[in-house]
C-alpha cells in the first residue's frame, strides 16, 4: 500500500495545532507525493518553496512547484515548470531557483 502526501502543513513557532496551514503542492490528478522543499532568501526569506514529485516506478514524470507566503498562509505563485523535480535551491539574492530533473537542470526566476 502507497500513502501520498500531496499537502504541506506548516504550524506557527510555538507548534499550537491550531494554527495549522494547509498548502496543496501535489496536481489535483495522480498520486503525487510532497518532494524537494527549501526556504528563499533574502528578498524571497518569507517563501518556502515546494515541489511535488510523482511515484518513481509510474513512468510519470510531471511535477508542480510552488512558491508558498507563509506569513499570508496562501500560494504565492507557481512556477510554469510541469517536469518532476528531486531537488532545488534558491540562489543567494532569492531571485532565482533550481530544480533539479533527471535529464536536465532547469531555472526559474523568482519574481
Amino acid at each position: 500500500m502507497f500513502f501520498f502526501f500531496s499537502n504541506l502543513y506548516t504550524y506557527s513557532a510555538d507548534g499550537d495545532p491550531d494554527s495549522e496551514t494547509i498548502f496543496p503542492i501535489a496536481p489535483s490528478k495522480g498520486n503525487h507525493s510532497v518532494g524537494a522543499i527549501t526556504w528563499g532568501r533574502d528578498q524571497t526569506s518569507a517563501y518556502l518553496f515546494a515541489s511535488s514529485e510523482p511515484p518513481s516506478d509510474t513512468g510519470d514524470y510531471s511535477g508542480a512547484h510552488r512558491a508558498l507566503d507563509i506569513h499570508e498562509g496562501k500560494i504565492a505563485y507557481n512556477f510554469s515548470a510541469r517536469e518532476a523535480g528531486d531537488a532545488m535551491t534558491v540562489d543567494d539574492s532569492g531571485n532565482f531557483g533550481r530544480i533539479r530533473v533527471p535529464q536536465k537542470i532547469g531555472l526559474m526566476q523568482c519574481d
